[in-house]
């Protein structure tokens, strides 16, 4: 399954704005139970 024909389409009328949540994604922290956004 491909999100790219439907990328194609919908980039021409949109923007996509993609968060990393602490914990997903690529963001790390030096203490995990630090839940500040500092």
């Amino acid at each position: 399954l491909s999100f790219a024909l439907s990328a194609s389409q919908i980039k021409k009328n949109a923007r996509v704005v993609a968060m990393d949540l602490r914990g997903h994604g690529k963001s790390f922290t030096e203490n995990d139970w630090d839940l500040s956004i500092e």
